[in-house]
C-alpha cells in the first residue's frame, strides 16, 4: 500500500503545494477492507496525523468501502471526525 499526502506549505513569501509519499507498505495475507483499514490508521497514528486527514482517493471496489468506514469508526473512537463518504474522492479510470 502507498500512502501519498497533498499538503499546502506556507512559506513567507507563498505558500506551496506539496506531494510526498509518506509510507509504503507490503501487507501480506488478505486485502480485506478493514486489514487494510488498520494498516492506514496505523500509519496515520505513527506519523502522528491522524486528525489531519482531508481527502481519501479510493476507486469503487468494494474492500475500499468496507476500509472507509473501519477508518470511519477506528479515528471516530479516537474522538477525530471522518466520513466515508464526505471525506472520499472517488476516481473514475
Amino acid at each position: 500500500m502507498a500512502v501519498t499526502a497533498h499538503y499546502v506549505h506556507e512559506t513567507p513569501a507563498k505558500l506551496q503545494l506539496r506531494c510526498r509519499l509518506i509510507a509504503f507498505r507490503h501487507i501480506p495475507g488478505s486485502h480485506e477492507g478493514i486489514i487494510i483499514g488498520q494498516h492506514f490508521v496505523n500509519i496515520l497514528i505513527e506519523l502522528k496525523i491522524d486528525h489531519k486527514v482531508g481527502q481519501i482517493t479510493a476507486d469503487n471496489a468494494s474492500n475500499n468501502n468496507t476500509m472507509l468506514g473501519w477508518i470511519e469508526d477506528a479515528l471516530a473512537e479516537r474522538g477525530i471526525a471522518f466520513s466515508r463518504v464526505a471525506n472520499r474522492l472517488r476516481y473514475v479510470l
